[in-house]
């Protein structure tokens, strides 16, 4: 319960702006997203939550929470948003 209060206080850390930035940072199988540094997951039915990294991951940080199934899927939508607007 304490680590839910303390999660809710966090902010979005800036997120990654390409799939390729996405790749250097998650390893991402059919239901789980893995942190490439402590290799943490997360499942996809987790997906609202903040990722929670193993202690002392250097990907870790105090104040900022990762959401990276969140960011998988606004990474993607703009790819496909790109692709569609081509002529």
């Amino acid at each position: 319960m304490e680590e839910t209060r303390q999660h809710r206080s966090l902010r979005a850390v800036p997120n990654d702006r390409t799939l390729h930035d996405w790749k250097n940072h998650w390893i991402h199988d059919e239901t789980a997203i893995y942190c490439a540094q402590c290799l943490a997951s997360q499942s996809v039915l987790d997906a609202q939550a903040p990722f929670v990294h193993h202690r002392g991951c250097g990907y870790a940080h105090p104040l900022f929470a990762h959401y990276p199934w969140q960011d998988l899927a606004r990474i993607l939508r703009a790819d496909m948003l790109k692709e569609l607007s081509r002529p």
